[in-house]
């Protein structure tokens, strides 16, 4: 389970934020909501998630809640991400993100950082969006670990369209890729997003592992 829930909050934070009319998240008022399943050697398993974005002068704040079954009424993990309004994208203060996201992890620092990690309020087909790197010092449960993150590959790669169980999506398909190297031990997750304006994420895939954990999360209704 808690792998799982690690998976899903990665991934949920691999997508971007939301105006009125942006690509990324719900229209201010609207609640998605999705199904995610994640498959891994060991089985599969099925998660229900919730998100909405609240702007302010700063930018917008995007809250999400995951759910062990669809109708169940109490989450089991609430994250609350910031992106700030820089102009024409929002950039995300990846410490917060990683200490409302990850909280069995204490004393979170980021304590390198190469480049912004920003999201278009305009995404444009075939452009690219930059890499960030980071060093990031954390403590599990009183292990002190030490983790060397990369960004990368960021871009929009094609316009599609796209049928989920909400509906049909005339949509950008947004790529990234994440490597983490833990304890010496590499490992890289690639996300790819289907995003439609004034809707947000339709469809999200991630690959973890060479293909040992595999994340597909579809949009399921828009309350």
């Amino acid at each position: 389970m808690k792998k799982a829930l690690l998976i899903l909050t990665m991934m949920l934070m691999a997508g971007a934020v939301s105006a009125q009319d942006n690509w990324f998240f719900p229209a201010q008022g609207k609640v998605n909501g999705y199904t995610t399943t994640v498959s891994s050697m060991s089985g599969s398993q099925t998660m229900y998630s919730k998100i909405r974005s609240t702007a302010d002068d700063n930018g917008i704040t995007v809250t999400s809640e995951v759910f062990t079954t669809a109708d169940a009424a109490t989450p089991v993990q609430t994250t609350s991400v910031k992106y700030k309004d820089n102009g024409d994208v929002y950039v995300v203060d990846f410490k917060d993100a990683l200490s409302s996201s990850l909280g069995s992890m204490d004393n979170i620092d980021v304590t390198e950082s190469s480049g912004e990690m920003i999201y278009p309020k305009n995404p444009e087909n075939g452009k690219s969006y930059g890499t960030v790197d980071m060093k990031i010092t954390a403590d599990i449960m009183g292990t002190n670990i030490n983790l060397g993150v990369s960004i990368k590959d960021r871009a929009v790669a094609a316009a599609e369209t796209v049928e989920v169980p909400a509906g049909k999506f005339d949509c950008l398909k947004f790529e990234e890729t994440v490597e983490v190297e833990m304890m010496g031990q590499p490992v890289q997750t690639k996300t790819t997003s289907w995003i439609a304006r004034g809707v947000g994420v339709v469809k999200q895939t991630t690959d973890s592992m060479n293909g040992m954990v595999t994340v597909t999360l579809e949009l399921s209704a828009i309350e």
